[in-house]
């Protein structure tokens, strides 16, 4: 509690509901105890064969459902998702930053995650 957070701006991150939702979620520390709904409501969508998601979407929802695990279990509520779920946040962060054209994305990808490793 009390740390500042940074609202995410225009990019992909709110271009789908589903992914803005789980944005919203973490921006918002009284929405974390709503992370399952968020997180289901996310696999589903990621999971929907009659609406398939391109491979940087596809990305792009496993990152936020990672965001949304993370809230539940900073949340306190039960049952936990798997504990390690948020040491994939940066990766996955960083797979979409080296991989899209979108520069607005790239820049909230890189603000919120307090920069970037030096490459490889």
């Amino acid at each position: 509690m009390g740390r500042r957070r940074t609202p995410l701006r225009r990019s992909a991150l709110r271009a789908l509901p589903e992914v803005a939702e789980a944005v919203l979620l973490a921006e918002t520390e009284a929405q974390w105890p709503h992370a399952a709904d968020v997180f289901d409501r996310l696999r589903l969508r990621r999971l929907d064969e009659e609406a398939p998601l391109s491979g940087r979407e596809d990305v792009l929802f496993t990152l936020a459902e990672l965001v949304a695990k993370v809230a539940h279990n900073a949340s306190g509520m039960f049952p936990p998702y798997d504990h390690d779920a948020g040491w994939l946040i940066a990766p996955y962060a960083d797979r979409l930053i080296r991989t899209t054209d979108d520069l607005a994305l790239q820049s909230d990808l890189t603000r919120v995650l307090g920069g970037r490793p030096d490459a490889d």
